[in-house]
């Protein structure tokens, strides 16, 4: 299984919403009940947030242009 933490600027745990974290750690975690073991395999930057918003608008607008 594969999680993602997220991390603020100094690599230390984020307690705000995880939605606006800078940074994430991704965790590879596998085993059973008695043996998990788990491996950091990356930090990643956020990904620029796209604004759900214009994407509608825009779907909307194409939508009626073709009708």
């Amino acid at each position: 299984m594969t999680i993602a933490v997220p991390l603020d600027n100094a690599l230390m745990l984020y307690h705000d919403n995880p939605f606006t974290a800078p940074k994430f750690a991704i965790y590879f975690i596998n085993g059973d009940k008695t043996n998990v073991s788990f491996k950091r395999t990356d930090i990643a930057k956020t990904p620029p947030i796209r604004s759900k918003t214009v994407e509608y608008r825009s779907l909307k607008f194409q939508q009626s242009s073709t009708t």
